[in-house]
């Protein structure tokens, strides 16, 4: 179903609205109308630049969608990048050239020579041993035989019995959610509008207010009871005579015409979906 947010039009916009709503018969709309341009003149605010996009409503009817203006989003969580500072490089070449130099010295003969040699110079010499002193043997009192265990011989332990295994488990299978596919983005149909009529309908206030009551009176005969194949086939064959046309009064007269039939179908649907009255009962 098309909805117009009357916040994102201008001045001039509103009134051409408010004049089509009072020609339609629509009383309530046309108070919101004149609601939102005396709220205007008494604040002096302005519509904003760029209107909001209309909510994702699943409908059958091409609507007209406003367009991103292709500006980048500012990200705040970008990382940023350090540049290294410039007085780090000279203190890495000067490590780097010394441990070069170090290994290269290392590596020649005649150190290796002289490090051998200053190794053997400075390794420990071993010392004799100490002579040990001699204990004197003192002869002490005759140790105590051991007095007679009277406890009770120990019991053996039983034997452990070995423990038969527990028969095992079968996995059971988890049922894996549904995964749910994800929806298409709708595209704009005011980008590439398909068919003339479609054009006409982008660019002209009064044609988005019929489409609106169209849609209001194509949901009202269906929810009276009218044969939906048949509302369908009928609706089918309107757009086949709408799709080619171009000018709007054509297409005003178009519509004017399906919002009649449409009406016309929710009244038998419940004229004849309605219970007799008492009078019918006594009659029969």
């Amino acid at each position: 179903m098309l909805r117009i947010d009357i916040s994102t039009l201008g001045q001039p916009e509103l009134k051409r609205l408010l004049a089509a709503a009072r020609a339609r018969g629509q009383e309530g709309f046309a108070a919101k109308l004149e609601a939102e341009l005396a709220a205007r003149a008494a604040s002096g605010r302005k519509a904003p630049s760029c209107p909001p996009p209309d909510p994702d409503v699943p409908d059958d009817e091409t609507r007209p969608m406003f367009l991103d203006d292709g500006t980048a989003d500012l990200r705040l969580d970008a990382p940023v990048r350090r540049r290294p500072r410039s007085g780090a490089w000279p203190m890495v070449l000067t490590a780097a050239v010394l441990v070069g130099g170090a290994a290269g010295w290392g590596l020649s003969p005649g150190v290796k020579t002289w490090l051998s040699a200053r190794a053997d110079r400075t390794q420990p010499v071993e010392r004799a041993p100490a002579p040990r002193i001699m204990a004197a043997q003192v002869a002490g009192p005759e140790p105590e035989p051991p007095a007679e265990d009277t406890s009770a011989p120990p019991v053996a332990a039983p034997e452990p019995q070995p423990v038969t295994p527990p028969p095992e488990a079968r996995p059971i299978a988890l049922a894996k959610a549904p995964v749910r596919a994800t929806a298409p983005a709708r595209l704009d149909p005011c980008a590439t509008p398909p068919t003339p009529a479609d054009r006409a309908l982008c660019n002209d206030l009064a044609l988005n207010l019929l489409s609106h009551e169209m849609r209001d009176a194509y949901g009202r005969a269906l929810s009276a009871g009218a044969d939906p194949a048949a509302i369908r086939d009928s609706q089918a064959a309107w757009r086949r005579t709408r799709d080619p046309v171009s000018d709007p009064r054509g297409l005003a007269e178009i519509y004017d015409r399906r919002i009649r039939e449409l009406k016309a179908a929710a009244a038998v649907a419940a004229s004849s979906a309605a219970p007799p009255s008492p009078g019918d009962r006594q009659q029969n």
